[in-house]
């Protein structure tokens, strides 16, 4: 099924609180491309922070997974995220990529140039903005370099903020935009220079009908964004008035179907209820031969470095990061500072692609599956972020069954190869980020820095791919049996043996730094390891 082209250009001008770009690009078939989503919601702003924007992000988040879309999720994006979180997002996306960037929050201009601040956004005078901000004008222009076939940023911003009245030249809302890439469509939560209404109920007023509409069937993206308009005009007696500017060079559905929309719009059909949203990611209920394929369905063995998901249990969520397929150098040369001769002999593995808990798995999460008495030594005076430690083989596999049948989708405990090649991340030196150690601590918490004790997940650096303490913090278990060399283990990154001891690995809290080292790899003895080993969650295709 290929989608349609027709040729209508238009000048791009205003750039509102609602920006909508969508262009189409080539004879695309659908199957060919996937369905990315960046969805971010700044609400607890130092200064006037809002009611309504993460909850707009968190609901857009579910309907987009529900039309098919893979979707990275940002709560209260903090400034020093911005640069890492867009890049990341964008080197993502492939040339014919579906493609929505949504946002929730502030939005503001200076000198004619529209920014979205960072919550921890610290604004005095007109020079600290784009410090502390996303540059709406060179967001787009990542976005038409990366060559995405449909490329739609809503952004429901403008809500009446505090940081202009430093300024000298005080505006309202944001700006007109003096050009934009073509085949771009934009559309606003309301028009230039106005203000946009952040909701009495539970959702910004734009985004509350934006959510209605979204999923209707059979309905072109221009035409369901009238109706959105429609909606917000008459909800807020014209104080609001969503604005569209640009042009389709294709036709685009969040969600195929038989209906036919003539040139002109027909008066709105009563809308189809949105689906219920779950707390797993699925595809849209359509017709298999209109629905629009996610990432995996579109791309064979397609998992990318950089790709997110997200999964929740019982209100508590976790990520995980896409590990691609490749080979690597397991173990550590001979020459290797700090190595153990049962870090090798080196050999070359070859690993499919999977998916990798980005945070080592929490209390919070462990309690979710397993119930509050699944374990009784997971320290729990560090609280739900901290990692769940005092754990065996046995219990991670316990675990990842559980989670399993919660979820319906392939959660394992990976192997010795999958936790080297994902803590790796495409790198060959001691750790990820290289050979000093003098960086460990930026990334880590270990012996020197860890004020012996255990640390909520996520407070250092990633790795290149996106996990979060890699290195120390808890030992990481996983399926394999001890060996006391790699000779005669596999090379296809399978587990070897299933039992007998087991093996741990990234190090702990109480590690000194070479035990944190990529390669290095430890018996997990019960009664010795029981106050530091925790594990990473990995979940297959």
């Amino acid at each position: 099924m290929a989608i349609s082209r027709f040729s209508v250009r238009r000048c791009l001008g205003w750039l509102g609180s609602g920006l909508l770009a969508v262009g189409l690009w080539g004879q695309l078939s659908v199957a060919e491309a996937a369905r990315l989503a960046l969805v971010i919601g700044n609400k607890d702003y130092l200064l006037s922070p809002l009611k309504n924007p993460v909850n707009d992000a968190v609901a857009m988040d579910k309907a987009l997974r529900q039309l098919g879309f893979n979707v990275t999720l940002v709560r209260n994006l903090r400034r020093d995220d911005i640069g890492r979180t867009l890049e990341t997002f964008t080197n993502r996306i492939q040339p014919g990529d579906d493609v929505v960037l949504f946002y929730a929050g502030h939005g503001l201009q200076v000198k004619g140039v529209n920014y979205l601040p960072a919550v921890d956004a610290v604004i005095k005078v007109e020079a600290d903005v784009p410090l502390n901000s996303i540059n709406l004008s060179q967001w787009l222009e990542r976005l038409d370099e990366s060559k995405a076939g449909v490329k739609l940023l809503l952004i429901d911003a403008c809500r009446d903020n505090p940081y202009t009245r430093s300024f000298r030249s005080a505006q309202r809302g944001l700006a007109k935009l003096d050009a934009a890439p073509s085949g771009t469509l934009l559309h606003f939560a309301t028009r230039p220079g106005s203000v946009a209404a952040d909701g009495t109920g539970s959702n910004g007023l734009y985004t509350s009908y934006l959510l209605k509409h979204l999923s209707t069937p059979g309905v072109p993206v221009e035409s369901m964004l009238k109706r959105v308009a429609a909606d917000v005009r008459q909800s807020s007696q014209n104080d609001q008035q969503p604005w569209m500017e640009g042009a389709l060079d294709g036709e685009f559905f969040f969600r195929p179907g038989s209906v036919t929309v003539a040139s002109a719009d027909p008066p709105p059909p009563t809308p189809a209820a949105p689906p219920t949203p779950t707390q797993t990611p699925a595809p849209p209920p359509a017709p298999a031969a209109t629905a629009k394929p996610t990432a995996s369905m579109s791309r064979v063995g397609g998992i990318q470095a950089g790709q997110t998901d997200r999964e929740c249990i019982k209100d508590v969520c976790f990520s995980l990061v896409g590990i691609p397929a490749g080979r690597f150098q397991m173990g550590s040369p001979e020459q290797e500072a700090g190595r153990w001769e049962h870090e090798g002999p080196t050999r070359t593995v070859t690993v499919s692609g999977f998916w990798m808990g980005q945070h080592e798995v929490t209390q919070g999460l462990w309690r979710a599956v397993m119930g509050d008495g699944a374990t009784q030594l997971m320290l729990s005076r560090c609280g739900d972020h901290c990692p769940v430690i005092g754990i065996g083989r046995g219990d991670a596999q316990e675990f990842a069954e559980a989670l399993s049948k919660l979820t319906g989708k392939r959660y394992i405990v990976p192997s010795e190869a999958q936790w080297e090649y994902a803590a790796r991340a495409g790198t060959t030196t001691r750790w990820s980020f290289g050979d000093e150690e003098r960086h460990l601590g930026e990334y880590a918490w270990y012996a020197d820095n860890s004020d012996k004790r255990l640390h909520p997940t996520g407070q250092k650096k990633p790795n290149p791919w996106g996990l979060y303490d890699v290195y120390g913090n808890a030992w990481e278990i996983v399926r394999d049996t001890w060996h006391d060399s790699y000779t005669d283990a596999p090379t296809d990154g399978s587990a070897w043996g299933a039992s007998g001891l087991a093996v741990a690995r990234g190090g702990s809290w109480d590690s000194v730094h070479q035990s944190t080292r990529s390669a290095n790899r430890v018996r997990s003895l019960p009664l010795v390891m029981s106050l530091f080993t925790g594990l990473r969650i990995a979940r297959l295709p």
